[in-house]
């Protein structure tokens, strides 16, 4: 629950006062399916406590690094796929790697940017999608 950042090469800071508010998959899975939401159909995103279709296809991310890095930006590193409703294989995989500076040493700021590196996922998300969708 602890807000953890990288100050050196392998070392890392635990922040004693700054928590987070729930675990941080859940904060990065809420926020990531609201900024889809907003940026797709409404009808088109179903959020994870919601019931969906058998014929529903899922969007999974995988991340392998989220934080500040000794130099002052947050890198969000993974890769997202589209996911078939019927196999459960991928029909589609891409690569991310974000970076978003962040104005200052502090907290505030850290999750400012973590904030706005999920709302990039999202715009690469939706964008890929309506690539699908145009060429399909």
């Amino acid at each position: 629950r602890e807000i953890v950042r990288e100050s050196a090469a392998n070392t890392l800071d635990i922040e004693g006062q700054n928590r987070w508010a729930a675990p941080l998959d859940e904060m990065i899975r809420r926020v990531l399916s609201q900024d889809l939401r907003q940026r797709l159909p409404h009808d088109a995103v179903v959020l994870p406590e919601q019931p969906a279709g058998t014929d529903t296809r899922r969007i999974v991310v995988t991340i392998l690094q989220f934080g500040r890095t000794p130099d002052g930006a947050v890198v969000l590193d993974g890769n997202w796929s589209l996911v078939a409703p019927d196999n459960g294989k991928p029909q589609l995989t891409k690569p991310v790697h974000l970076e978003e500076p962040a104005s200052s040493n502090g907290y505030v700021q850290d999750v400012a940017a973590m904030s706005r590196a999920i709302g990039r996922l999202a715009d690469q998300i939706v964008s890929s999608l309506n690539g699908i969708s145009r060429a399909g």
